[in-house]
């Protein structure tokens, strides 16, 4: 008994060759998509097949660009995640396991609770140039369980952490903020490299690197609604102004395989309360605040490369253009 995967692209400018159809002997209950390649996890079936993590190129660079990892007995993949630098499995045994893209092992980590999720970027929707570029594709974020729901409000306790995977460092971590008696339902990464939030009550979040590290939210369910009509929405990716998300319902709320989704643009805005609403400044107000987190995003990374002695003269424009009209 065995299932075939298909992989096809939204983008097909980007991604001209056809992917060969994958037979899947394991049952693979979870993927991540990459920019170079797909990362499968199955659950073991008995003590003769274990827990796989399974990678396949897209293209074939080398005799060794498709691999696959087979868990040691008792550890069960639970998360995976794919990007340009590593694909990564999180498992029931609160490891981090780190690969690169030919299959070598980089790291294994603890985890301090049961892992929830986990991401790496797509170059392709990264800011383009600069130093943003180059260092935003080697992160990756991962969420955890910090213990039970809240008792009071039935609220997910989730922690998580953003690894820089080449300097091999944590960037930063802390607890994912989400709304009273909400679980997490979308982890993701911005074109400005700042990690993404969407919860079950349809509040989408953003880090910011100011006020120490504190979320902020740009889309809730009403304003999805208002702006699109949309009941709920799956993004696909996003930054400080735009998500692009692929509209659903409350029956389904998940985006279906065929026919193929369409991408919705959705504009984001903060849930401001100027003092008087009527005058032309108070879009600006809205538009400074969701502005100026992503321009100190970008200054903090520039700020680093200058420290390893790296090019850092390059800042985007259209951030610094909305500062200075207010």
């Amino acid at each position: 008994d065995h299932h075939v995967v298909e992989v096809s692209f939204h983008d097909r400018a980007k991604h001209r060759h056809r992917v060969p159809h994958l037979t899947d002997f394991y049952g693979f209950f979870a993927a991540a998509l990459g920019p170079r390649g797909v990362a499968y996890i199955s659950a073991s079936a008995g003590a003769e097949q274990p827990s796989m993590l399974v990678y396949r190129g897209f293209e074939s660079w080398a005799s060794g660009s498709d691999w696959s990892v087979a868990l040691p007995e008792g550890e069960e993949a639970v998360v995976v995640a794919a990007g340009a630098q590593c694909v990564c499995v999180a498992t029931s045994t609160r490891l981090l396991r780190l690969y690169s893209l030919a299959g070598r092992q980089l790291t294994v980590l603890s985890l301090p609770g049961t892992p929830i999720a986990a991401v790496a970027p797509d170059p392709g929707h990264v800011t383009n140039g600069g130093p943003v570029e180059a260092t935003s594709q080697h992160v990756l974020a991962v969420v955890w369980a910090e213990g039970g729901p809240e008792p009071a409000s039935n609220t997910q306790q989730l922690a998580y952490v953003v690894y820089d995977v080449c300097r091999c460092c944590c960037c930063h971590q802390g607890k994912l903020a989400l709304s009273a008696g909400a679980s997490l339902s979308w982890l993701g990464l911005t074109a400005e490299g700042l990690l993404a939030a969407v919860d079950s009550t349809q509040v989408l979040r953003v880090r910011s690197p100011e006020w120490g590290g504190a979320w902020m939210p740009l889309l809730d369910a009403a304003a999805a609604k208002a702006a699109v009509g949309a009941e709920r929405v799956w993004p696909g990716w996003l930054d400080s102004n735009t998500m692009m998300a692929v509209v659903t319902t409350n029956k389904s709320p998940y985006p279906q395989a065929s026919p193929r989704p369409l991408m919705t643009p959705i504009p984001l805005a903060m849930p401001t309360a100027p003092c008087d609403p009527n005058q032309p400044s108070a879009q600006l107000e809205e538009q400074v605040l969701r502005s100026s987190f992503a321009l100190a995003h970008l200054k903090s990374v520039a700020a680093d490369m200058a420290i390893d002695g790296e090019d850092c003269t390059w800042l985007p424009a259209e951030h610094c253009a909305v500062l200075c009209r207010l």
